[in-house]
């Protein structure tokens, strides 16, 4: 073959190879890797990052995409601590129950319902929640071999109550026989409210019983105070006059202690009257008879004793000189003499 044979059944030439702007290969590039980054997401993270690129191309950028209700929220909103059974198997048969109905319904379905688990994070203010168990929480043993209460863990003295729980679900007020297993704490816990406003009513109690003590007692004081007054009022009316007849009984009574007084000096001092008698038991006035009758001149010393008496109250007090006065003037008087 000759060479000009092969220069004739030579194949085409290729074409020239195009070479694209630098802008369209990285705009190739990105798309190439958001869609294999789409591909490794799941449905719904796929939804949210094409809702986010679509606001963010089209849309307010200032705005943040709506958020979007899941089931767990479907449920959270639709969830019912205990559902009615024969009502709700007649409104599924009508299919009068939504989608977030029938999936909180079926979520309950699968819970564990012969102990509850409690939430005391509020139990000083009386506030407990309560509920069912999952099953992992079944195959661990919370809240039946250990305690019931969320924040603890303790397996020792454990203890089963019936509650009866009052709760509001959906604006209606409903209650429910819950059993619960507590631990010694915190069954203080799930009583604390209750207790301490016993001991608030006790102490109140105690109070009022302590203020009925002492009004009682006043008012028997102030009646005791009262007929004393009474009494003394009575007598002086049955007396006559009242204050004047007071100043006749306070004037006699002070007239009979003063008497007193005197019989009692008389008879601590017996020579206290011997001085206004004379040598041998004569008086100024008269004398004392041996047979033991008085005469009446006797009788007028004895008024003037009295009365003398009654002067040596008004005396000057006389000081009795000691053993070592007495001595001085004794020694001074017989022996003054030898030492002149």
């Amino acid at each position: 073959m000759s060479r000009a044979d092969v220069y004739r059944n030579r194949p085409p030439a290729r074409a020239a190879a195009v070479v694209a702007p630098r802008g369209e290969m990285i705009a190739r590039a990105n798309a190439s890797a958001h869609i294999s980054e789409l591909r490794g997401l799941s449905g719904y993270a796929r939804h949210r990052r094409l809702l986010v690129s679509y606001h963010s191309a089209y849309g307010d950028s200032s705005k943040a995409p709506p958020p979007m209700r899941t089931d767990a929220d479907a449920i959270r909103e639709s969830h019912r601590f205990l559902w009615d059974e024969g009502e709700d198997a007649g409104a599924a048969r009508a299919s009068a129950l939504s989608w977030e109905q029938r999936l909180a319904k079926r979520y309950h379905d699968r819970l564990f319902k012969e102990y509850a688990l409690a939430d005391m994070a509020r139990y000083r203010e009386g506030a407990i929640g309560l509920r069912w168990r999952t099953e992992k929480e079944v195959f661990d043993g919370r809240g039946q071999f250990t305690c019931g209460n969320k924040a603890c863990t303790s397996n020792e003295h454990l203890s089963s109550f019936e509650l009866n729980f009052a709760y509001v679900e959906h604006g209606e007020r409903k209650q429910a026989l819950v059993k619960l297993r507590l631990c010694r704490d915190c069954a203080e816990k799930l009583h604390y409210k209750k207790r301490k406003e016993q001991r608030r009513e006790e102490r109140r109690a105690a109070k009022r019983e302590a203020r009925a003590r002492r009004k009682r007692r006043r008012s028997a004081d102030s009646c005791s105070h009262s007929d004393s007054h009474s009494a003394g009022a009575g007598d002086n009316d049955d007396n006559g006059n009242g204050d004047g007849d007071g100043k006749e009984r306070r004037a006699a009574s002070a007239k009979h202690k003063q008497k007193q007084r005197r019989g009692e000096f008389s008879e601590r001092n017996p020579g206290a009257t011997s001085s206004h008698c004379g040598r041998g038991g004569k008086s100024d006035e008269g004398e004392t008879r041996d047979d033991g009758a008085r005469d009446p001149k006797s009788d007028v010393a004895g008024e003037a004793g009295a009365e003398a008496g009654a002067d040596i109250w008004r005396k000057k007090p006389v000081l009795e000189k000691t053993q070592g006065e007495e001595f001085d003037e004794y020694f001074d008087e017989f022996c003054g003499s030898l030492l002149v």
